[in-house]
């Protein structure tokens, strides 16, 4: 799909020469001061007496030991919601009463031996070990799974957000940040070929492949200064999306059911959205039809009242992104696509509910509603 495009001289000249600004800083009261702030300060309230808990060897363990994912996923978890929690009300107050909390966060996750959830520890390639031959993360040797990707994000927005904030308790906080995010994501995305989601092994790719480069892309926008280092990087992320739109078929479907578009389809706009920013609009692939027929899918099995279409392991009534598929209705002028995404916005809770979606509930915040006045309920 991205044909042309897939050349990092090619992508140099295309990127914008400014750093990336994705959403406003903290310092911006004006545009946060236009932000509803009611549920944040609620969700701000009930995390502040949480504390950040431990994330401990036997919790990794026991997914070896018991099947269990959820002991490590719940610290895990709980440990980067409060963050985006605490820091999310530093900007919509323009307070600091939680800047010890975003602080804490930060400097805990950094602390992390790995960022990969112990359902994730191993990479399935040929000749890979077991589990069990392997059941604590190596951190002289970081995987890159969804949730490191993820994580790599929500710390990238964070410091992007509350820069100055963070470099007056002390600048080691955001270098400490950037060293981690260096060494734990943009290094083996550039040097290892060996992780399955990236294609080179595997050719039955799934959502993996765009949700972990929609997310490296973004941290690395937000961390990455020098072009040609960011093409280069931008060019291979490309690729490996290109490997994955080769497994979906042309009708666009997504076979792990409409609950998994948020992390196929709905990571693939994100990618697409981020490109034509990074690029000041001369990067879009809005008019591809297999774009648009991945993009159009919810919509095509929506069957009312909050069901789908359902097959694979999927919940009929699944919880959807809904801003994402009003993003792409407008992208696509497709009304039917806008009227059921404004229909499903969800809010901030949702958004950092389960694995928590920084991204996601920013884009939530910043990006409007289309209401009746705005024509999106008409087909077009």
């Amino acid at each position: 799909m991205f044909g042309c495009f897939l050349d990092a001289h090619v992508l140099r000249e295309m990127l914008i020469d400014k750093p990336l600004c994705l959403f406003p800083s903290m310092d911006d009261r004006e545009a946060w001061g236009l932000v509803d702030s009611a549920e944040i300060r609620t969700l701000a309230e009930e995390y502040r007496g949480i504390p950040y808990p431990m994330r401990q060897a036997t919790d990794f363990l026991a997914f070896v030991r018991s099947g269990s994912r959820k002991a490590d996923e719940n610290p895990y978890f709980l440990r980067r919601r409060k963050l985006c929690i605490a820091a999310l009300n530093c900007c919509i107050t323009g307070q600091l009463d939680d800047l010890d909390d975003v602080v804490n966060g930060l400097w805990c996750i950094c602390e992390e031996s790995s960022w990969v959830i112990s359902a994730h520890n191993i990479n399935p390639v040929p000749d890979a070990p077991k589990a069990a031959d392997v059941p604590l993360p190596d951190p002289d040797r970081p995987y890159i799974d969804l949730f490191t990707a993820q994580t790599g994000m929500i710390l990238s927005l964070v410091c992007s957000m509350m820069g100055r904030q963070l470099d007056e308790v002390t600048p080691m906080l955001r270098q400490r940040v950037q060293r981690e995010i260096q060494r734990r994501i943009l290094i083996p995305f550039m040097e290892r070929n060996d992780f399955w989601w990236m294609g080179f092994l595997r050719k039955d790719l799934c959502n993996w492949t765009p949700w972990i480069v929609s997310n490296v892309l973004l941290t690395a926008a937000l961390s990455i200064q020098q072009k040609d280092a960011l093409a280069r990087l931008i060019d291979r992320g490309l690729r490996m999306v290109d490997s994955w739109l080769d497994c979906v078929p042309d009708d666009g479907g997504c076979d792990e059911g409409a609950g998994y578009w948020n992390m196929a389809g709905g990571a693939l706009l994100d990618c697409l959205e981020l490109m034509e920013k990074l690029t000041a609009g001369k990067m879009t692939f809005w008019h591809q039809e297999k774009v648009r027929n991945i993009l159009q899918f919810p919509a095509n099995a929506y069957i009312g009242n909050g069901w789908f279409v359902n097959f694979a392991d999927c919940d009929a009534r699944p919880l959807l992104a809904g801003e994402r598929m009003q993003l792409a209705g407008e992208k696509l002028e497709n009304g039917e696509l806008m009227a059921l995404g404004t229909s499903m916005r969800g809010n901030i809770a949702a958004q950092l509910s389960d694995t928590p979606q920084l991204w996601r509930a920013l884009n939530l915040l910043f990006h409007s509603a289309c209401d009746a006045a705005c024509g999106c309920h008409r087909d077009k």
